[in-house]
């Protein structure tokens, strides 16, 4: 009599066995999605109209093509002959209006100054921010555009941030005489926890930016099309 007893817990055993595997899939699958949405948050364009400031001086709109496949919005400030040229590269989430301070000052010292947008931020085009990958691209367009402008100055960089990590992140270092970099990020991990820290603010993002970082870098690839492999050099790089 004992035995359909038996028999009958094993099959409730079975029964519940397989509701929470298919629960714990949901689960991983929910999960999935959300650090699909978060990266997608996180890697969202960043467009902004970006007026130009009176007293930057005499000033050309300009449009470089990039392989990136933006055409990049942005000001070139003529110099002094023989002063020498500056390519300003700005952060992320930011647009060329955070350089101009670093502008007024190398102008009136004499040197060239070329101001732009990186793809996907003030007036270029992009479909996402890429934290480096497409913009390493972009970098090299606008030193190749003032070289050719400027064939005989020497020419230099600043880069800030996301613009750091474009002038490492490049095939082929820049064709630069000077590079000067200000808080890239030491890798992409710590990148991207940031900003999404920073997005869900105090009280989520400390929880949250860890892991949530860790997973959004391994579905790079096939979510965005970023190469992670390639935008760990710019700590290498930098060292």
């Amino acid at each position: 009599m004992t035995a359909p007893v038996i028999e009958a817990g094993h099959r409730s055993q079975r029964h519940w066995a397989v509701w929470l595997a298919l629960g714990g899939l949901l689960a991983a699958l929910g999960a999935a999605g959300v650090i699909v949405l978060v990266g997608l948050w996180v890697a969202a364009p960043s467009p902004s109209a970006v007026a130009l400031p009176a007293d930057l001086g005499p000033t050309e709109a300009v449009r470089i093509p990039s392989a990136s496949g933006s055409l990049l919005h942005g000001w070139f400030v003529p110099g002094r002959r023989g002063g020498g040229a500056v390519v300003l590269m700005h952060g992320i989430r930011s647009n060329r209006l955070s350089m101009v301070r670093r502008a007024r000052l190398l102008h009136g010292l004499g040197f060239a100054v070329l101001l732009f947008d990186f793809q996907a931020h003030g007036e270029s085009e992009g479909r996402h921010i890429t934290f480096g990958y497409l913009e390493a691209m972009d970098a090299a367009a606008a030193v190749d555009f003032v070289r050719r402008r400027l064939p005989d100055e020497r020419i230099g960089a600043i880069g800030t941030s996301l613009g750091g990590a474009a002038a490492l992140l490049g095939d082929r270092p820049l064709a630069l005489d000077a590079l000067v970099l200000e808080s890239v990020y030491p890798d992409i991990v710590t990148a991207v926890a940031n900003r999404i820290r920073l997005r869900l603010g105090p009280v989520l993002g400390p929880a949250v930016s860890p892991v949530a970082a860790t997973l959004l870098v391994a579905l790079l690839s096939p979510v965005l099309g970023i190469d992670s492999s390639a935008l760990r050099r710019s700590i290498a790089l930098a060292a």
